[in-house]
């Protein structure tokens, strides 16, 4: 079945503004928009040749017919008999838009972004059953309560960080059962002081040095490296202090790995029981664009909407700022959200998490409380959405991410 319009425009992840089409020629691709969106490329039958996106239909479509194009666009767009459009509210919409497109109906000419990537995640081990959780891997995420930590995009990534999270916080680091204390003995990483050995006598051990040390672990990576980086620094200095090299040496080494972890995943963090948050970003290129912002709400892993708010409105535009941004807040979290992530909002977390990415420190986040938002705790959330407003966003570094839908805090890249 050749899919129409109608069918293209079923059940959609983000809201489309305006629809068009064209022949496909140089003279047709001009009656195109300016505005972002996606456009699909049919043949004489109908058939959806290729999807794509822009942040400028009209431009992007007319790069086809420019010299010079890539010979597959070239072939392609000969083939094409009409093309269609889809407007978005915004870049990141459409980007979304199209991931979801290719998806369903895998056009021939789209190489990438045709299926759901494999995400794989960390999370620790129900606690009750021995009383001493640990890391593991899993590939997806159960409706348990537990705090799950990705997605990474590959398994060694995922298990390159919790080999590091277990070195630094020194956690058990064996799979199923706990060990006996006769077993213990001859553990590696108990004889060289890389886990806290609770299988030598579980009851000898500190309850709560262990609960410490996992909280320490579940802080890490949902995106609170600074205070931990700090302490390794401090630890280092007094290590050096004493004239115990070896050991300044291997904390020095701990807080640069850290460093590094901290810097690739700070557009990639979430906590799976904070999953409301906003994305303050500038409006785009060019004067106009330049005195707007774009709030962008979402909602576990799926965007639920966005506004569009000058950054220097005063006197009465300001009431109204305020007001829009109250409302604003109050559509969209209506009520509270449980925790049931598929795949197809684990690709709009993707999608989302490399468009944040690739803005870098054009980027604010917000988090919101738990529960639906009503005008009083908006309140708050719009003061801090006004502060990024008015501050030079594109030139101060990126704070702390508080939230994003699942715990992406340990994503690296």
């Amino acid at each position: 079945m050749i899919p129409d319009r109608s069918v293209v425009l079923a059940d959609l992840p983000v809201r489309v503004h305006a629809t068009g089409s064209t022949v496909a020629t140089r003279d047709g691709v001009r009656d195109a928009p300016v505005e972002p969106g996606c456009y699909v490329w049919r043949d004489r039958d109908g058939s959806i040749l290729y999807t794509g996106k822009s942040v400028a239909l009209r431009t992007r479509l007319a790069n086809y017919f420019a010299p010079g194009r890539e010979r597959k666009a070239g072939i392609m767009a000969k083939r094409a008999a009409m093309v269609e459009w889809y407007v978005t509210g915004s870049e990141v919409e459409a980007l979304i838009l199209e991931s979801a497109l290719i998806k369903r109906f895998q056009p021939p000419y789209n190489v990438q972004l045709r299926t759901y990537p494999h995400y794989t995640f960390l999370r620790f081990t129900d606690p009750g059953n021995d009383g001493v959780p640990y890391l593991e891997l899993t590939k997806g995420i159960d409706p348990d309560g537990r705090a799950y930590f990705g997605p990474f995009w590959d398994r060694t990534s995922a298990e390159q960080t919790r080999d590091f999270v277990n070195r630094l916080f020194a956690l058990r680091q064996c799979e199923g059962r706990l060990p006996t204390a006769r077993e213990g003995q001859s553990c590696f990483h108990a004889q060289v002081h890389r886990c806290q050995a609770p299988c030598m006598d579980v009851r000898e051990i500190a309850p709560d040095r262990y609960a410490s040390s996992l909280a320490e672990a579940t802080a890490l990576m949902r995106g609170d490296a600074t205070q931990l980086i700090a302490r390794l620094d401090a630890e280092r200095d007094r290590a050096s202090t004493d004239l115990r090299f070896e050991r300044a040496s291997e904390l020095h080494q701990m807080a640069s790995a850290l460093r590094t972890l901290h810097g690739k995943r700070r557009h990639l963090r979430s906590a799976a029981h904070t999953p409301n948050f906003v994305v303050v970003v500038r409006g785009g290129a060019g004067v106009s664009a330049r005195r707007l912002v774009q709030v962008l709400a979402f909602s576990g892993a799926r965007l639920q909407g966005q506004v569009t708010v000058e950054t220097d409105a005063k006197g009465r535009d300001a009431t109204a700022r305020w007001a829009t941004l109250v409302r604003f807040l109050r559509t969209h979290y209506p009520t509270g959200r449980p925790l049931d992530i598929d795949l197809a909002e684990l690709d709009q977390m993707h999608v989302v998490a490399s468009w944040l990415a690739r803005h870098g420190r054009s980027a604010k986040y917000v988090a919101l409380p738990d529960g639906a938002v009503t005008t009083e705790t908006a309140r708050p959330v719009v003061a801090e959405i006004l502060a990024a407003i008015g501050t030079a966003i594109a030139e101060v570094p990126l704070p702390p991410i508080p939230s994003m839908p699942l715990d992406l805090a340990v994503a690296a890249g």
